[in-house]
């Protein structure tokens, strides 16, 4: 995390794509950032492209002060964890960082679910 941003003060979003056709793409989001809050972040939440809550509420989805820290849940990034999501977020780029965005601080991270760690969760499923 940035100099002087603590996990208890921290909103931790993950950006989904989530879709109605498929529950379990919205479960794995839910539990995943419910997962993620166990490292201490004051809210840890997921939000969605195609459902409730929207990526473009993520100042409702936050806790209403504090940093803002969203990772995107995306197959390695591609054009929604680059363009989409940071455009929904009101910040210039997918590269990861710090920006201020109407008077908060939110941080973009690296995708979850990049192509090395697929690889590797094939690997360890298949070897099972």
């Amino acid at each position: 995390m940035g100099d002087g941003v603590r996990p208890e003060e921290t909103s931790l979003l993950l950006a989904s794509h989530g879709t109605p056709l498929h529950k379990g793409s919205r479960t794995a989001a839910d539990r995943l950032a419910e997962e993620l809050g166990k490292d201490g972040y004051r809210v840890s939440r997921a939000m969605f492209l195609e459902e409730e809550p929207k990526i473009a509420d993520w100042r409702q989805v936050a806790a209403s002060d504090g940093p803002v820290m969203v990772l995107p849940h995306f197959l390695a990034g591609g054009l929604h964890g680059s363009e989409d999501v940071p455009g929904l977020l009101g910040i210039p780029s997918g590269k990861e960082g710090w920006y201020e965005v109407g008077g908060r601080m939110v941080g973009y991270g690296a995708p979850i679910g990049m192509p090395e760690e697929m690889e590797e969760l094939i690997l360890r499923i298949l070897g099972s």
